[in-house]
C-alpha cells in the first residue's frame, strides 16, 4: 500500500512537470502601411500604450514604393473609441500625411493604409 501511494505521488510529481506554460500572446492584430508618395517619409503612430521607445513612436523611415507593418493594439474593435494617428514626414520635417484611424476604418481598408500626401489632422 505505502509503495503504491509512493508511486501514485511520484506519477503525480512527474505529470505536473511536464505540463509546459501557456506562450504569451498579444492582443491586437498587423497593420501594413504602404508609402505611395513620390518621397521618402518618416512614419510614426501616436496612440494610447504605445511605448515611448517603440520604432513607430520614435520614427520609421519608409521609401517611396516600400512598406512596414506593426502590430497594434489600439483601437481594439467597434466599441473603442480611441483613435491611432498615423502621420508622415518628408525630409524637410513637413508633414505630408496625417489621418485619425477608428477600428471600423482600419477594418473597412483590410488593416492595410496607402500612405498619399493628405493631413486631416489639423
Amino acid at each position: 500500500m505505502v509503495r503504491g501511494l509512493a508511486l501514485a505521488a511520484m506519477l503525480a510529481v512527474s505529470a505536473s512537470a511536464c505540463v509546459l506554460p501557456s506562450p504569451p500572446t498579444l492582443a491586437g492584430y498587423d497593420v501594413t502601411i504602404r508609402n505611395e508618395t513620390e518621397a521618402a517619409v518618416v512614419l510614426s503612430l501616436e496612440a494610447p500604450g504605445v511605448p515611448k521607445d517603440a520604432a513607430v513612436a520614435v520614427g520609421v523611415p519608409i521609401d517611396p514604393g516600400a512598406g512596414f507593418s506593426d502590430h497594434w493594439r489600439i483601437p481594439t474593435g467597434s466599441g473603442d473609441s480611441r483613435l491611432a494617428v498615423v502621420r508622415a514626414r518628408n525630409a524637410s520635417g513637413t508633414v505630408v500625411y496625417c489621418h485619425a484611424f477608428s477600428w471600423d476604418e482600419l477594418r473597412s481598408l483590410g488593416f492595410a493604409i496607402r500612405l498619399r500626401v493628405m493631413n486631416d489632422c489639423r
